[in-house]
C-alpha cells in the first residue's frame, strides 16, 4: 500500500492571522482540539493540521501556541516558564522520534545500495 500524501494547507496570511487570533490566551483559557474544531467550523484532522501550521508562523508578537501532554488544550502564552516547559516537552518528543534513525542509518550505511559511480571508458 503506497504511503498517504500529507494534506497540504493553503491558508492565506490573513486567514492564518484570523484563526491564530481565535486561540485563547492563558492556561486557564485552554481550549480542546474538539472545541477548536467547532469554533473554526472544521473537522479534527483539519484543526490539527492548522495548529501545526500556525505554530510555524511568526506573527511578530511575543506569544506562541502551546499544549501539553496533560491534555488540557491549546492556548497562546508569553509566559517564559510555560514556553520553556513546552520547548522541553517538544525536544523530548523529537528525540524519541529520531532515536530509531540511529539504527536505520547504520543498516543503510552497511547494507544499503552503494552510490552509483561512473565507469571509466
Amino acid at each position: 500500500m503506497p504511503a498517504r500524501k500529507p494534506k497540504k494547507l493553503s491558508l492565506s496570511r490573513q486567514e492564518a492571522q484570523r484563526l491564530y487570533g481565535m486561540l485563547p490566551i492563558g492556561k486557564q483559557n485552554a481550549i480542546s482540539r474538539k472545541e477548536l474544531s467547532t469554533l473554526w467550523g472544521m473537522g479534527d484532522r483539519s484543526a490539527r493540521l492548522i495548529i501545526s501550521e500556525l505554530r510555524k508562523i511568526d506573527f511578530g508578537d511575543e506569544f506562541i501556541i502551546v499544549s501539553f501532554s496533560d491534555g488540557k488544550g491549546y492556548y497562546r502564552t508569553n509566559d517564559i516558564e510555560e514556553i520553556e516547559a513546552f520547548a522541553n516537552e517538544m525536544r523530548s518528543r523529537a528525540l524519541n522520534i529520531f532515536a530509531p534513525l540511529k539504527k536505520a542509518n547504520r543498516i543503510i550505511r552497511e547494507y544499503g545500495t552503494p552510490a552509483l559511480e561512473f565507469e571509466r571508458i
